[in-house]
């Protein structure tokens, strides 16, 4: 049995906790086109090697697809190169944000 491993791939975590025990895990890296975000009509084609963090920045997603960019921008680790306070945030703390004082 193959795995497969890609950007935003929680497979070697697996591997690790003994949840899953692939025979052999395939690498997607090398697969051209599948570290792109590419707009079609009504919709967008996310390519297996986009990791949550990229994909919650992407300027389409962002903009026309903003449940998603909030999902990934909560479901994925803090990025290395940049600070958790750096990251955008959340649709609850912007409208907590401008609820006013609780009474």
């Amino acid at each position: 049995r193959a795995s497969f491993s890609g950007g935003g791939s929680d497979l070697l975590g697996l591997v690790k906790e003994r949840i899953v025990d692939p025979d052999l895990v395939v690498s997607l890296r090398r697969v051209r086109g599948h570290d792109q975000i590419q707009p079609l009509a009504g919709g967008m084609r996310i390519g297996g090697l986009i990791t949550l963090d990229r994909l919650s920045q992407h300027a389409l997603v962002c903009r026309r697809f903003t449940v998603l960019a909030e999902a990934a921008a909560n479901s994925c680790s803090p990025p290395t190169s940049r600070p958790r306070s750096a990251r955008r945030p959340s649709i609850a703390a912007k409208s907590n944000a401008n609820a006013g004082p609780r009474v």
